[in-house]
């Protein structure tokens, strides 16, 4: 079953719209904290299976920042089955989107995304390597 923020995400990663990108920024803006569960994890997850063109990069950056900006804790959200942060999340699906990557890492001021590992043992510095991001 897919929650309202995932019919959002899937909707403004379809269309090219912003009526669907401003319907996610409402949302996102409208729902406490406490309902929003792992929305970044789910973006980067969810529309990772599209085809993507610079200007919907762009979008997915927004929202990520977007999000970030009204709780800055969902930076450390993990996916429940692999515990791949949204770091590993974005190297994997989006690893050449070099301004969605910064955003990452200049949020994580402690570093500890860096050093955080996957069920698979994986660091973040692997699955970019395994997916060829450029350093």
């Amino acid at each position: 079953c897919l929650s309202p923020m995932d019919h959002l995400i899937v909707s403004m990663t379809l269309n090219a719209d912003l009526q669907a990108q401003e319907r996610l920024f409402q949302y996102v803006d409208l729902v406490p904290r406490e309902c929003l569960q792992g929305p970044i994890v789910r973006l980067l997850s969810l529309s990772s299976g599209f085809d993507y063109n610079s200007s919907k990069l762009q979008k997915v950056t927004r929202i990520t920042q977007k999000m970030l900006d009204k709780c800055p804790s969902l930076l450390f959200d993990r996916s429940i089955t692999s515990a791949c942060t949204t770091l590993h999340i974005a190297l994997r699906a989006f690893g050449n989107n070099e301004e969605l990557i910064r955003l990452l890492l200049k949020r994580d001021t402690n570093r500890s995304l860096l050093t955080s590992r996957n069920v698979f043992g994986d660091l973040p510095i692997h699955i970019a390597c395994s997916v060829g991001v450029p350093m």
